[in-house]
C-alpha cells in the first residue's frame, strides 16, 4: 500500500460516445469504472470524481464532483486534488482500460520529488494517467480562474518529469496502456479482440 491518493476522472460527458456513460461500459464482466478502482487498489486512499457526488455510491468509493461543472479535466483534477488526504496524487481516466497498476504505482512514487510525473511519447503526453502533488494547487487554481481548462497549459509552470516511453516499456506496451476508448468504435474494437483472444 503506498501513501498517495489515486482519482479515477469520470466526469466526462461521453459526447462522442452518443453519452453513453464511458464509466459503466462493460469489458470481461467488469464495469469500465470497477477495472480503472482495481488498478489503483494499492493506494492508500481511492476517489472517483464525477458529475455528480452520488453518482457512483455504490462502488463503496468516496465521490466527489467538479468544483466547477463542465470545465473539463483541469478541473477534475483540482476538484479531486484539494479533497485528497495525501500530498501525492495519481489520476486515472475512467477510459483506460489497460493501464498498468504498478505504472499507476511508479508515477506516484516519482512523483515525490517534483510537481508532476506525466508519461510522454514524443511530444505527446498523457496528463489524465499521471501523478501531481499537491505543490500544484496553486497555479491549478489560477490557470483555472483565467479559464485554462487543460492541464497540459500549466506544465512549463511546473517542475515536471517526463517519464520517457523507453521508461514506461517496463510495465508493457505503450500504445496498449494508454489506449482511450472514446468512440462506439473504439469500444467494438476491444470487444472483437477479446472474442478472438
Amino acid at each position: 500500500m503506498i501513501n498517495a491518493t489515486a482519482i479515477v476522472l469520470a466526469g466526462g460527458a461521453s459526447s462522442r460516445m452518443n453519452y453513453n456513460n464511458k464509466a459503466l461500459l462493460i469489458y470481461k464482466g467488469q464495469s469500465f469504472i470497477q477495472i480503472a478502482l482495481d488498478h489503483v487498489k494499492d493506494f492508500g486512499e481511492r476517489m472517483i470524481v464525477a458529475q455528480t457526488e452520488d453518482q457512483y455510491d455504490y462502488s463503496g468509493v468516496k465521490t466527489i464532483g467538479d468544483i466547477y461543472p463542465k470545465r473539463g479535466p483541469l478541473c477534475g483534477i483540482y476538484s479531486g486534488m484539494i479533497k485528497a488526504r495525501y500530498d501525492i496524487v495519481a489520476v486515472l481516466s475512467v477510459d483506460t482500460p489497460f493501464i498498468s497498476p504498478q505504472l499507476m504505482l511508479r508515477l506516484a512514487e516519482l512523483c515525490e520529488g517534483h510537481d508532476a510525473v506525466i508519461p510522454r511519447k514524443g511530444e505527446y503526453c498523457q496528463p489524465l494517467c499521471a501523478a501531481y502533488s499537491k505543490k500544484c494547487l496553486p497555479t491549478m487554481k489560477q490557470a483555472l480562474d483565467q479559464g485554462i481548462n487543460k492541464p497540459i497549459d500549466i506544465y512549463d509552470l511546473l517542475d515536471v518529469y517526463y517519464m520517457t516511453e523507453e521508461e514506461i516499456s517496463v510495465y508493457g506496451n505503450f500504445d496498449r496502456m494508454f489506449r482511450n476508448i472514446n468512440t462506439i468504435e473504439d469500444y467494438e474494437k476491444i470487444l472483437i479482440q477479446e472474442d478472438i483472444s
